[in-house]
């Protein structure tokens, strides 16, 4: 059975950003010989790594890791902070709650390589002009937050995590240049970028619009936008360093597309809403229709309509409420949303039920119905004040609650079977 847009928006939270580590080749011949790791004795190389999206809902955002090799190492280093215990029976409600931790892993090059080739991932490894005395003293560092002892960090998808703790240590290897690089607006969101890396699973983007709060619509910096790998990737190959004598170079000596794998970048932008909110006007065109033919088949069926998008609405605006009161994450609610789906929705699925029983609805009913529907529209009139960008679900969300207020005000001249 597939899963409800609340299901899928519950396994996608918990492991929305998490995404399991990917990277390059196991022969240092299928690499371009720029982006070859180091030695053992030469030059220290430092070279970002990003993973694309995968095929699952957990490492949609891809993922970003620190590659040393050379100077002391006998074998190059992969640094990755997207360690967790998946075996944990409580890891959906630890993440939901806030009280994630994520740790700092070390893994060989080859490891990386097999995880990739069996995720069918994309990889992008792209090496950096960092000094040698920075890059020495930042390995040094790492090999020691990496001990069991220190290499644990309580995890935020958008504050800290695999891409920032990453970005953060190339801005330290560049004494802070990369912030000021990156200081400039981003043109892209958080809810932007969450809903077009679910492209591929269209319940779970769905959810996550409709639960993500304004929180996720705060204009960002591209620094800010570093939390998402691609994006960080993107941002950091255009950066120019200057150094205390004036001259500039830039901060990426080489880019290497190591692979092309079944499971690419995410698409440009999230899906189209309007065909969601084309069929939601549709049905509830067709629900009101339905329902005001003569008691029968098709007043039942309007009934079953009317329950099943009360149902789907009300789970969805309880669901987001339970975890917004539950967790310390930022970005699930309070959110727009509410006011064309909270939990009080859920009493047009007992409305919808007494109409397929062919029974009146009652005060209670037909008041929660006109109810829900002023509030719709109230929300409507008052959204230019609410600094939220999901005018898109008022389309999907609003033509039901206002097909049930026509039920309901046609309920009183119906009998009372």
């Amino acid at each position: 059975m597939p899963a409800s847009p609340a299901q899928a928006a519950l396994r996608a939270l918990p492991l929305l950003l998490l995404g399991a580590l990917a990277a390059p080749p196991a022969a240092a011949a299928a690499i371009d010989a720029a982006c070859r790791p180091a030695e053992q004795g030469q030059p220290l190389k430092v070279a970002l790594v990003t993973s694309s999206s995968g095929g699952l809902i957990f490492n949609s955002m891809g993922h970003t890791a620190i590659w040393f090799s050379g100077g002391p190492l006998d074998e190059g280093l992969v640094y990755n902070w997207g360690a967790y215990d998946g075996t944990r029976p409580d890891l959906g409600p630890a993440f939901l709650a806030g009280e994630m931790n994520f740790w700092l892993a070390d893994e060989v090059w080859a490891v990386q390589w097999r995880r990739n080739l069996r995720q069918q991932r994309s990889v992008v490894v792209q090496v950096l002009d960092v000094p040698q005395p920075e890059a020495a003293a930042m390995l040094r560092r790492l090999q020691i937050e990496v001990l069991p002892e220190n290499r644990e960090f309580r995890y935020h998808w958008a504050l800290d995590n695999c891409a920032t703790r990453a970005r953060d240590v190339v801005n330290k290897l560049v004494g802070g240049q990369l912030e000021t690089a990156l200081s400039t607006p981003a043109p892209w969101t958080a809810r932007h970028e969450g809903a077009r890396h679910l492209s591929r699973h269209p319940l779970a983007a769905f959810a996550w619009d409709f639960m993500a709060g304004p929180y996720v619509d705060q204009p960002l910096t591209e620094w800010q936008l570093g939390m998402v790998p691609e994006r960080l990737m993107e941002s950091v190959q255009g950066v120019v360093l200057r150094d205390p004598d004036g001259a500039t170079r830039p901060l990426v000596t080489a880019r290497c597309d190591l692979r092309e794998g079944e499971y690419s970048w995410a698409r440009p932008h999230p899906l189209p809403s309007w065909p969601v909110a084309a069929l939601t006007t549709a049905l509830s065109a067709l629900m009101v229709g339905l329902g005001l033919r003569p008691a029968g088949a098709a007043r039942r069926l309007s009934g079953a309509m009317l329950g099943l998008w009360g149902l789907t609405a009300g789970l969805l605006g309880l669901i987001t409420f339970v975890m917004w009161a539950i967790s310390s994450l930022d970005g699930v609610g309070p959110t727009f949303s509410w006011l064309q789906a909270n939990p009080l929705t859920l009493l047009l699925a007992a409305a919808g039920l007494q109409r397929l029983r062919q029974r009146a609805w009652g005060p209670l009913l037909r008041g929660a119905a006109f109810a829900l529907a002023g509030i719709g529209v109230a929300g409507l009139i008052f959204k230019p004040l609410i600094p939220q960008d999901n005018l898109h679900m008022v389309a999907v969300f609003l033509p039901p609650l206002l097909g049930a207020a026509a039920l309901a005000w046609r309920a009183p001249g119906e009998g009372r079977g």
